[in-house]
């Protein structure tokens, strides 16, 4: 939500914000602009709260979203990084000693 100039005007009990400049939604789903007030009008709290929900809940939607779009890429990121590694550390093959081979052993029995 974008704000510019607001000031609050307390009358009695009751709380008027009163704004300067339009009031304007920005969709996070989309490019447009949602203009909700105009110039000089006034909002009252209740419905500045309901906007702010709104907005609140909106860029919920949008954080919900963008980790569902990076999810997948850092999944097969962690999958590139563990076989990198398994190659890397992979045990060394068995060896035998040179003089090992084709040795007879005789045992007494």
């Amino acid at each position: 939500m974008v704000r510019h100039s607001e000031m609050m005007i307390v009358m009695g009990s009751q709380e008027v914000i009163a704004m300067a400049t339009t009031v304007r939604i920005a969709m996070v789903t989309t490019v447009r602009i949602l203009a909700v007030g105009t110039s000089t009008s006034s909002l009252t709290r209740e419905k500045v709260e309901e906007l702010l929900l709104d907005q609140r809940i909106l860029f919920k939607m949008r954080l919900r979203t963008v980790k569902l779009e990076i999810q997948p890429h850092v999944t097969s990121e962690c999958t590139r990084l563990r076989e990198f590694i398994v190659v890397i550390v992979a045990p060394p093959a068995p060896t035998t000693a040179p003089g090992s081979r084709g040795a007879n052993v005789e045992v007494d029995v």
